[in-house]
């Protein structure tokens, strides 16, 4: 039986967590224009230009929302590389958050609750 040390496999979690967590580049998703297209987001009214979201007309009106800094849960040192490992722990968890002033509040997911995340300070 093979034995992974714990760095190798927080390591594995960690990348998997940053190719998963990326975003599109795009923040308003185009829909099918074909009945035969499949389409990868949920039905939703098309305003004139075919995009789903309503343009938003608020650019600068609102501060930036500047995330929390996570704080590390633990460190240890690998007992083969003498490297120091900090440990975070996350969750991802649904929440409600306000995008559009003028629209109700929608249904999110996000790293311990909240959009953007906490963002992550340490040493290289």
């Amino acid at each position: 039986m093979s034995f992974l040390n714990i760095s190798t496999l927080l390591f594995a979690v960690i990348s998997i967590t940053q190719v998963h967590g990326k975003v599109a580049p795009s923040a308003a998703v185009k829909t099918a224009r074909s009945s035969n297209e499949a389409s990868s987001v949920n039905p939703s009214p098309e305003n004139e230009d075919g995009w789903i979201s309503p343009p938003y007309r608020w650019i600068f009106d609102y501060p930036l929302p500047i995330p929390p800094k996570k704080e590390k849960k633990l460190t240890w040192n690998d007992h083969v590389t003498g490297a120091a490992i900090d440990f975070y722990e996350l969750e991802l968890k649904t929440f409600k958050k306000q995008i559009y002033p003028d629209r109700p509040a929608t249904e999110l997911q996000g790293y311990d609750g909240m959009s953007p995340g906490p963002y992550f300070a340490m040493q290289r």
